[in-house]
């Protein structure tokens, strides 16, 4: 429901304070690093997401999937 979204979603919120605070980031400029890759690549408003991802033959992402073909059958 809303109240348990709204809750989750402030639970992300101080995740991402406290890892800018670990790491001396200051809010302004994560806004306007998102900004600005918001310009560029677009967001997430229209829900469009990731479906393929190509890794080189032998490199470590592929064999992370490869590892794992309940996670990922699709991989040929």
């Amino acid at each position: 429901n809303q109240n348990e979204l709204l809750e989750e979603i402030a639970d992300v919120l101080e995740v991402l304070d406290a890892i800018c605070s670990l790491h001396d980031i200051d809010k302004s400029a994560l806004e306007k690093c998102k900004q600005s890759k918001f310009e560029k690549k677009g967001g997430f408003y229209n829900r469009t997401f990731v479906t393929i991802a190509e890794h080189k033959q032998g490199s470590l992402a592929e064999k992370y999937c490869l590892d794992q073909p309940d996670k990922y059958p699709e991989i040929l």
